[in-house]
């Protein structure tokens, strides 16, 4: 599904690998594994689609992993809708992945929890 939907403007991949790496960075947060599962769906559905910068864009999912633990801004579903994914397929997606829909904790709670 991610693959079908990647850009194929080169200006805006990375913005969209940071916006699915935000979502499922957020919906995964309960996993131990839940970096190295955002890296593969993303690094494997660029590279599907025939983005030449498929290690890029797993790079930017660590990229976005590393902005949520001093609390900074990341992108997820607003950027992913703005760049035409519907909202339907956000939801299916979600379903599919069994993804919690529920905001990231602040730093000092992740800190407490994980």
């Amino acid at each position: 599904m991610l693959s079908r939907h990647w850009p194929k403007e080169a200006g805006s991949r990375n913005t969209f690998a940071m916006a699915v790496g935000g979502l499922l960075l957020r919906g995964l947060r309960n996993r131990p594994d839940a970096v190295e599962i955002a890296q593969s769906l993303v690094f494997e559905a660029s590279k599907c689609a025939g983005d030449e910068e498929a290690v890029a864009r797993r790079d930017a999912v660590t990229a976005t992993y590393e902005k949520i633990g001093p609390g900074e801004p990341i992108t997820g579903r607003p950027t992913l809708v703005r760049l035409g994914i519907s909202e339907e397929m956000l939801k299916q997606f979600r379903t599919w992945l069994n993804l919690r829909r529920t905001a990231m904790p602040s730093p000092s709670e992740a800190l407490l929890t994980g």
